[in-house]
């Protein structure tokens, strides 16, 4: 299980993701928005690649980043 726990983002001054809180159980899911709605950012912190400006990300009930 993934839980994003009030997650923001930031590059920069400009705000990418917002307090963002969800919780994927196992199975496939979808995430779809506009061009530059931070589709591939999410996905960017999800996987490691990119540290949340605020916020948890645990995987599995293990924050991934540490405390933020």
């Amino acid at each position: 299980m993934i839980i994003l726990d009030k997650v923001t983002f930031k590059y920069g001054k400009l705000t990418v993701l917002n307090n963002i809180s969800i919780k994927f159980e196992q199975g496939l899911h979808l995430i779809k928005g506009p061009n530059g709605s931070g589709k591939t950012t999410l996905c960017k912190i999800i996987s490691g690649l990119l540290p949340p400006t605020d916020g948890k990300v645990l995987i599995d009930g293990e924050d991934i980043y540490g405390e933020n």
